[in-house]
């Protein structure tokens, strides 16, 4: 998911809901025995 990065954006809660989610995914990876590959991007131009 790509956020636009602005003043007032991404909010708190969008930050912290991103954050869960790619826990959530490494988390069912490991479970599973598949390495995750979380890689979060941040975009100057969002």
């Amino acid at each position: 998911c790509v956020l636009k990065i602005s003043e007032h954006t991404p909010s708190h809660l969008a930050i912290l809901e991103n954050a869960n989610v790619l826990a959530r995914y490494a988390s069912i990876c490991q479970q599973n025995g598949i390495v995750p590959i979380v890689e979060p991007e941040i975009l100057p131009d969002g």
